[in-house]
């Protein structure tokens, strides 16, 4: 990688650590877009753009879910949300007690999480992104990439632009 080489370090490995913002700061997300790719404490602003959008019944039913469950959607964390959602489904199967209304809710606004995710990264990721292709292109076969993204922004790239550095 060119920085390598600024550092003395050529024949050195590097570890490429991508957190949140690198999707949030991809090449193709403008300043005014709507929906950006979210980041977790603002997933459920995010989300909201596409709302009205065809097939959205269950962002509908997540919101809803997450008004009921935390008063608001402005400030709920996506973690926050699932992880309750998620331990308090994961307890009621453990230790067998009957799900009454109240996990069956929980239950539901997880599936409703798992299908709208894709449907705001449909929107909000618009293509391949330069700014990880460009990386990708400056790499060496043994350097390293941990991306902590859910989304496949990197993963593209190395597709794309790694020239089989990697299997």
């Amino acid at each position: 990688m060119l920085f390598k080489k600024w550092l003395g370090y050529e024949n050195h490995k590097a570890l490429i650590v991508l957190g949140a913002g690198a999707s949030r700061g991809a090449s193709f997300v403008k300043t005014n877009q709507n929906p950006k790719p979210p980041l977790d404490n603002d997933f459920f602003s995010q989300i909201q753009f596409i709302k009205k959008a065809a097939n959205t019944e269950q962002i509908e039913k997540l919101l809803d879910f997450v008004n009921k469950e935390f008063g608001s959607t402005i400030g709920v964390s996506m973690e926050e949300v699932f992880s309750q959602a998620d331990y308090t489904s994961r307890f009621h199967k453990e230790v067998h007690v009957d799900t009454g209304p109240v996990v069956k809710r929980y239950v539901e606004a997880l599936n409703c999480f798992y299908k709208s995710l894709p449907l705001l990264f449909q929107k909000a990721i618009r293509g391949n992104c330069e700014f990880h292709e460009t990386l990708v292109e400056q790499m060496e076969s043994t350097d390293v990439v941990l991306s902590f993204n859910y989304d496949c922004l990197i993963d593209n790239a190395l597709k794309e632009k790694a020239d089989r550095k990697w299997k």
